[in-house]
């Protein structure tokens, strides 16, 4: 997020002027949430996983989804998908979807964020596209979970309530 694609060895500051209140970060890509509610986003971007609406590289923060506040930020444990939660309670979800795990009713890579099971309030929320799972916690404490139960298992398209 520095403007290069130098390895750093010492911290060096992204964005300067700016104050964070969350990051998330990845092994190919970045997201951040600002003071204001902003969301933030550079690195890798193979399967859209910025969120930018391109899949090119960013070296320097893009912001994403211009206008919305954001509370929560989350990359998968592969690096390949992301999501957030806003300041509504609203999930959303972009990137890699091979197995569903975006809980958007589709495998299909999105470039773009999209909100996931509308009418339903979040708090937070973990996706890994290599296991192909996706979880989220709504904000009555119900457990939520998309994808496959296991890689070789059909693909679950809707968000199911685990009880």
């Amino acid at each position: 997020g520095d403007g290069t694609t130098e390895t750093r060895t010492s911290p060096v500051q992204i964005k300067a002027g700016t104050k964070f209140k969350a990051i998330s970060a990845g092994d190919g890509h970045s997201l951040a949430i600002d003071e204001e509610g902003n969301l933030w986003a550079w690195g890798n971007n193979d399967y859209g996983q910025l969120g930018d609406g391109t899949t090119e590289t960013r070296t320097n923060p893009v912001q994403i989804k211009a206008g919305t506040k954001f509370n929560t930020v989350c990359i998968d444990l592969s690096w390949q998908s992301s999501s957030a939660i806003d300041e509504e309670g609203n999930l959303w979800t972009w990137g890699r979807n091979e197995y569903g795990h975006l809980g958007l009713g589709t495998t299909e890579n999105k470039i773009s964020p999209v909100q996931a099971s509308p009418g339903i309030k979040f708090k937070d929320v973990d996706l890994n596209a290599y296991a192909g799972e996706g979880w989220a916690i709504d904000v009555d404490n119900n457990l939520w979970t998309t994808g496959t139960s296991d890689l070789y298992d059909s693909v679950i398209l809707e968000l199911e309530l685990m009880k």
